[in-house]
């Protein structure tokens, strides 16, 4: 411990405006300007990069513009606030509000009276974040682009962009201003699915190195104190920053990919549950959820296209479980040569079909086929599922396949005497599965089907009366219902309420009624035929996204489509079905999009009233290759956070040692430089206090203001910290222009030096001995 220093010494260049070293000049406005923007521009650069990997992320493109746009937007606004030397609190609210517009702008724009959000904007985006939050859990990768989850990838990136440039050009530290960026870019590549990773990272390095190099570039001569004659140029700092940067980068990568099996280089950076190679689970989209947004925002974008001789429901997939919130599915699929593995046996005379699929853009991971697939050609690293007569890709969506399927083309030559000679099933180990229901269901559920199919014998004509309670006209389609949902309170006002609903409401309802009833079934989820165009090709839209039951008759008939939603009509089914009410026995096209459903905005997606509450995901295994990354291994993603905010910490305290340390060993042990490298670091000290050196100060004139500004700062209020800071700014001063100086005054900044250090860590609160541990911030003048 010092006792209290002597007064300053008065110099040759104390009392006066000290001359400016040789050499040292004040910054040019119209370079710094340029140097400024050249940085905001690597800034930028690194967070588009850094939000590329969304596309590991979501399926499709529509993310895209809002998250680039919102990018740009909230980079350019924050380069204004500089330029115009706004006060960093206001610049952040104007920042802000810059995420939230154009987020809002490039997603729900439709809501806003000439750009100006209205109440209907706030309660439209409110309710689409909510369905996404709810979503995150367990959704999986890639995700559909829906409005909740695009506007909440536009909001983050747009703050992102915001926290890192505050970061690196108000607090001017280039390491902790791409951190922001750099956990984007660990967020997708922990979610993410798909190819490209190592590109990615290529990418990012190179992002990262940039944006260091041009940051320092501009940092240099504005505002960095000048040591003697010697300038601290931008190659000196910025190379061995930018490769330290990149290297730390690339050492994640080897550290973490390795830390989980799984496809292509597995690890967080890759896909975990595999499902690949020696099996495995895999969690998928659930179809149910997507097709609720394909039918809601009732796009008229083309899905697939089919070469048939006959029209036919296209099947996706089917879901087998009733969990009281969702219907789900744990299938297996396996691989094959080209013809499909268990396929059972179908009624003699039976003839098969061949249907040429191209897929344009499902966005699924299913490979749509008719009823009953025989083969399948001209694709490869394709899984089957006999259980659910379901054909899945190993790549990330289906997108771009082009395939021939033979299907047993039965289902037309059932007959009702047939179906009515079919034996009750009993509860055994083949079929309870799909008799099963949670024992949360409501008995009156269970007494509405016993009324329902009350004197029915046949399991037929229990089947055939539950269809047509749903036909009758007490019930009403819309696809914008009081309640949507897929839970039992939704099931519930469903069938006692508001009796208005879509497809999945229709079929969902009526499954859950026939295994009140032991009947076994499913959901099968798909598209209806679509529309045959000119050339005889089914174009199968969006819009013609649906779902129906199926009931199981035994071995002898198997699964068996039915079809309870009002004004729908499977074209396959007409051998063992009366045309449906206002059907008039059409084969046509039908699709959710016809007449008797009422259109609703793709920009009202979610109104209010409305309640949703399900897993969206659904669980495969098997041995053909592939496999995503679930959401729900978020976790993993808060350990990586959690990790770099550790490691970053004891980085940037044994990194700050370090530097010290150099510097000293650098100076050789000669007076002056000694004297100016303790001064560099009580500057850095004074920095932390929130003090920074302006470019146009002397020194004596910045330990005058800093030490009236401690002053009013310690916890402890004492006369020694500005004496000392006073005294350093001599011995300084005196060491960059006098002609020798003596060992002695190298001596004493050490001494200073060190006692600065310890009061002030001693009257340091909590939060800013945090950012001293976080932050690598040098004596700099303040940010513009």
């Amino acid at each position: 411990m010092l006792t209290a220093p002597e007064r300053p010494r008065l110099t040759s260049t104390s009392g006066a405006r000290a001359q400016r070293p040789r050499g040292a000049t004040g910054p040019n406005q119209s370079a710094r300007i340029a140097g400024d923007a050249a940085a905001t521009g690597a800034l930028l650069l690194l967070t588009l990069v850094s939000a590329w990997g969304m596309f590991r992320v979501f399926a499709g493109n529509r993310w895209i513009a809002p998250v680039v746009v919102t990018a740009l937007v909230v980079h350019a606004v924050s380069w204004g606030a500089r330029q115009l030397r706004i006060p960093a609190s206001v610049a952040v609210v104007i920042g802000v509000a810059a995420v939230a517009l154009t987020s809002v702008w490039t997603l729900i724009g439709s809501t806003t009276t000439y750009g100006i959000p209205t109440g209907s904007t706030v309660s439209t985006a409110f309710h689409a974040l909510r369905n996404a939050y709810r979503d995150i859990p367990n959704v999986v990768s890639p995700v559909q682009g829906t409005t909740g989850f695009v506007l909440a990838a536009a909001l983050g990136t747009g703050l992102v962009a915001l926290f890192g440039d505050w970061l690196a050009f108000r607090v001017r530290s280039a390491l902790w201003g791409l951190v922001p960026a750099f956990v984007l870019f660990m967020t997708c590549c922990v979610v993410g699915y798909g190819p490209g990773r190592q590109w990615a990272v290529i990418s990012e390095a190179g992002a990262l190195l940039a944006f260091v190099l041009l940051h320092r570039s501009s940092s240099a001569g504005a505002g960095v104190p000048w040591l003697g004659g010697i300038a601290t140029g931008a190659a000196r700092w910025a190379l061995p920053s930018g490769a330290l940067v990149a290297a730390l980068t690339m050492l994640i990568v080897v550290l973490v990919a390795p830390v989980s099996e799984g496809v292509e280089g597995s690890g967080l950076l890759g896909w975990r549950s595999g499902a690949g190679g020696g099996g495995g689970p895999r969690q998928v989209a659930n179809p149910i959820v997507d097709l609720r947004t394909r039918l809601v925002e009732l796009s008229n974008v083309g899905v697939f296209t089919v070469r048939s001789q006959v029209p036919s429901y296209w099947r996706l997939t089917s879901l087998d479980t009733f969990t009281g919130e969702a219907w789900v599915a744990t299938n297996s699929y396996r691989g094959f040569g080209s013809r499909l593995p268990g396929v059972a046996g179908v009624p003699t005379g039976t003839r098969t079909v061949q249907e040429q699929f191209h897929v344009q853009g499902l966005e699924s991971v299913w490979l749509p086929a008719a009823f009953t697939p025989v083969s399948i050609s001209g694709v490869r690293g394709v899984g089957y599922d006999p259980t659910s007569s379901s054909l899945i890709t190993s790549h990330k969506t289906s997108d771009g396949l082009n395939y021939v399927v033979t299907s047993y083309q039965y289902l037309s030559t059932l007959d009702p005497a047939q179906l009515k000679a079919a034996p009750p099933l009993h509860a055994d180990a083949s079929v309870a599965h799909y008799m099963s229901l949670p024992g949360n269901v409501p008995q009156s559920v269970y007494a509405l089907a016993r009324q329902i199919t009350a004197g029915k014998e046949s399991e037929y004509d229990k089947a055939l009366a539950l269809q047509d309670f749903f036909l009758g006209p007490s019930f009403q389609y819309s696809l914008n219902p009081p309640f949507d949902g897929y839970g039992l309170e939704a099931l519930a006002n469903f069938l006692f309420d508001t009796r208005t609903g879509y497809c999945q409401q229709f079929a969902g309802a009526y499954a859950v009624l026939a295994r009140a009833i032991g009947l076994p079934t499913r959901l099968a989820v798909g598209f209806t035929p679509g529309t045959v165009q000119a050339n005889g090709v089914y174009q199968v839209l969006d819009a013609d996204a649906h779902t129906w039951p199926e009931v199981y008759f035994g071995p002898k008939i198997g699964w068996v489509p039915f079809e309870p939603t009002k004004s729908f009509s499977d074209p396959t089914a007409q051998g063992y079905a009366p045309p449906l009410p206002g059907s008039g026995g059409s084969t046509g096209p039908i699709s959710e999009a016809s007449p008797a459903a009422p259109k609703r905005s793709t920009e009202t997606t979610v109104g209010g009233g409305t309640t949703r509450s399900s897993p969206t995901t659904t669980a495969v295994s098997g041995s053909h290759p592939g496999g995503g990354s679930t959401i729900s291994g978020g976790w993993a993603a808060t350990l990586v956070v959690l990790g770099l905010i550790v490691g970053w910490t004891a980085g940037n305290i044994g990194l700050r040692r370090l530097r010290w340390r150099i510097r000293r060993w650098r100076d050789g042990g000669k007076p002056a430089p000694r004297v100016l490298s303790h001064w560099s670091e009580v500057s850095e000290m004074l920095s932390w206090w929130g003090v920074s050196r302006a470019a146009a100060e002397t020194n004596a004139e910045f330990a005058r203001r800093a030490g009236r500004s401690l002053s009013s700062q310690l916890r402890e209020p004492s006369p020694w910290v500005a004496f000392g800071v006073n005294r350093m700014a001599s011995l300084a001063t005196e060491a960059a222009f006098a002609p020798s100086v003596h060992t002695g005054a190298a001596h004493e900044a050490e001494l200073v030096a060190q006692e600065i250090r310890q009061r002030l860590t001693r009257s340091a609160s909590g939060r800013r001995l945090i950012m001293w541990a976080l932050i690598q911030r040098p004596g700099r003048s303040p940010a513009l």
